[in-house]
């Protein structure tokens, strides 16, 4: 799926480029995975 995402914050997008291009992933991989942390943390605080 594609999207469309506004009002990023440059200097984080360009961490998160550069972590992606350390591990070798896409940025699509790195955003899945960090949402994919974000939800389940939140899971673990309820």
């Amino acid at each position: 799926m594609k999207v469309l995402i506004k009002d990023v914050d440059e200097k984080l997008y360009r961490m998160l480029k550069a972590r992606a291009s350390i591990e070798g992933i896409s940025i699509g991989e790195t955003v899945n995975e960090a949402i994919k942390l974000l939800l389940l943390n939140k899971e673990l605080i309820r």
